[in-house]
């Protein structure tokens, strides 16, 4: 209405004399001034009680657009408000932002965790975060990004914080690996560009949490198998190892191994409700427990071969193990 009213104006006053033109913005700015400072007002009221900086950035993109619309049209005479506008939004988008990062700082101290399932605050940081990067969308505005950042930090804090109420690092990376792939799939579902960074960020502490969680799950069925491999990358001299070492690594493996899988299959399904999470771990778990026996069964071969070593067991062969597998890798 009022990119109209001052195109009519200016072409019923203005016609090509300058002064005329003046006198034509002089005559919208009285005929609209009313309406302007209402507006303003109106903002400024909304503004000074709301906590919902979504709906702030929202404003904020929209009297963006209109500026720029305002500009396709030559019509220079809200330019005052629009600026105005923003000048009312942005303080208060980023005292919101501000609340919200001493929320999450405060909240350690208040905040239960009954179980190893994602916490409702990972859940809500998730859509937060997807709403405000799409609006961020195209724009990149380094006030905003810096804001959720500063938000991010804190949320990884209160996580880590969270985590200490269990009494063993298991549950710890479970609890951390739920809330870490529900943010990342929340991300994900946006379908945005705006979001790539943020979603690789939050796969970083997934799969670096994943990877923490294959050797806790796999310590407690191949302890000896694993002692093994560390004292190797340790770089000790694996081949003072004597006979019995290796006899009895074959012997523990070969007595346990398909109880074991079991195991692992059963804990995997308990702890990670998310299908496709649950599927990628379980691959990680079997994966790293192929490459470790391998690695065991090939350093064997060598020791036997070269006469060093003479074993009463006969290890179990890496191809019966992996068609063994391949049986759980698809039962998820």
């Amino acid at each position: 209405n009022a990119s109209s009213e001052y195109l009519f104006i200016i072409e019923f006053f203005a016609k090509d004399d300058k002064p005329n033109a003046d006198w034509a913005k002089d005559i919208f700015a009285e005929i609209f001034e009313t309406t302007i400072n209402m507006g303003l007002s109106s903002t400024k009221q909304y503004v000074e009680t709301t906590y919902d900086a979504v709906g702030v950035l929202l404003c904020i993109r929209l009297n963006t657009q209109f500026a720029l619309e305002l500009q396709r049209r030559r019509v220079p005479a809200l330019e005052s408000y629009t600026n105005q506008t923003n000048m009312l939004l942005w303080p208060r988008f980023q005292a919101i932002m501000d609340m919200h990062i001493e929320s999450v700082k405060k909240a350690g101290d208040k905040l239960i965790v009954k179980d190893i399932h994602p916490h409702y605050v990972s859940r809500r940081f998730g859509e937060f975060a997807a709403s405000i990067l799409t609006l961020n969308e195209d724009y990149n505005d380094p006030i905003l990004s810096n804001s959720l950042l500063r938000l991010r930090n804190e949320l990884e804090f209160l996580l880590e914080k969270m985590s200490t109420s269990f009494d063993d690092r298991k549950s710890k990376l479970i609890f951390l690996i739920n809330n870490y792939d529900l943010i990342t799939t929340i991300l994900n579902e946006t379908g945005r560009k705006a979001v790539e960074a943020e979603v690789n960020h939050f796969k970083e502490l997934l799969n670096s949490k994943i990877h923490g969680y294959v050797e806790e799950e796999l310590q407690p069925h191949f302890g000896s198998l694993i002692y093994f491999i560390r004292m190797s990358d340790q770089g000790k001299d694996i081949s003072t190892m004597d006979s019995e070492f290796f006899d009895r690594v074959s012997a523990d493996f070969a007595s346990t191994w398909r109880q074991s899988l079991t195991s692992i299959n059963t804990s995997v399904i308990q702890h990670f409700s998310n299908f496709k999470n649950g599927t990628t771990i379980l691959h990680a778990v079997l994966g790293q427990l192929i490459i470790y026996y391998t690695r065991f069964c090939n350093v064997l071969e060598e020791r036997i071969n070269d006469g060093t070593v003479k074993i009463k067991n006969q290890p179990v062969g890496v191809q019966n193990v992996m068609v063994e597998i391949k049986k759980f890798r698809s039962n998820f």
